[in-house]
């Protein structure tokens, strides 16, 4: 659509080089290699339930052996008693940074436009990803989105493991280091010190508010094509 000249002004370096289309596109292809892993893994884990409560069929007795097998082959490699390789757990980190840097783009979209009082419409959409995720408050009386928190721990984890680090205030569980894990339910999560992320869902939430921001202003060619990512929505205008 076409833009104000002051807004086209304020924001058209936030589109190009490593901004948001970039930061777009490396959501999709982590996303992409993680969903159809964790879709297997959850369908394997409902029928190990089906099995344990009496009602399981033959191809859940299969389903169930396939995921333990898994799992021996994964701990015979050194990479432990987990549903996830060290190559699922890897891309959950990086898929994580991803997200954060979609919301930091937004952050500087936002911040731009404020000072032109045009920043609401852009506001709006950031804070709808925001809602979605719990927001922890320091002793200090500062408050941060869990991705933001998360984030900081990823990339400051050498100071957060000796006793430092900015939110180090935040820790409920000081056992709990940075970490990714399965749930009850098989989805992948990314915990630290009681706090933890879906972080499928995450990416997600961080595409709608990536496309949403494109079609503002930058109109639905922008769009990173996608194929269908198992849990995650195709782009529509």
């Amino acid at each position: 659509m076409p833009l104000d000249e002051d807004v086209n002004e304020a924001i058209s370096s936030l589109h190009f080089g490593a901004t948001l289309p970039f930061w777009e596109a490396a959501v999709v292809l982590q996303a992409r290699r993680l969903s159809p892993v964790q879709d297997w893994v959850v369908q394997r884990l409902a029928a190990g339930r089906r099995c344990d409560e009496g009602v399981g069929t033959a191809d859940d007795v299969t389903a169930r052996t396939e995921l333990s097998d898994r799992v021996q082959q994964l701990f015979e490699a050194g990479e432990g008693p987990f549903f996830y390789s060290v190559q699922d757990r890897v891309d959950s980190v990086f898929l994580l940074l991803a997200i954060r840097s979609i919301l930091t783009m937004a952050d500087r979209i936002v911040t731009k436009l404020e000072r032109l009082g045009k920043g609401a419409e852009a506001a709006s959409a950031r804070d709808a990803f925001l809602s979605k995720f719990p927001v922890l408050k320091t002793p200090s009386g500062e408050t941060i989105s869990v991705i933001k928190a998360l984030r900081d721990v990823t990339i400051h984890y050498d100071e957060y493991a000796i006793g430092f680090g900015k939110y180090r205030e935040l820790i409920n569980d000081p056992d709990e280091g940075l970490g990714v894990v399965e749930g009850d339910d098989g989805h992948i999560y990314i915990t630290w010190a009681g706090y933890q992320v879906n972080v499928l869902e995450a990416a997600s939430a961080a595409l709608d508010l990536s496309r949403a921001l494109s079609d503002m202003f930058w109109g639905d060619g922008w769009a990173i094509p996608m194929i269908a990512i198992p849990g995650i929505k195709p782009h529509t205008a």
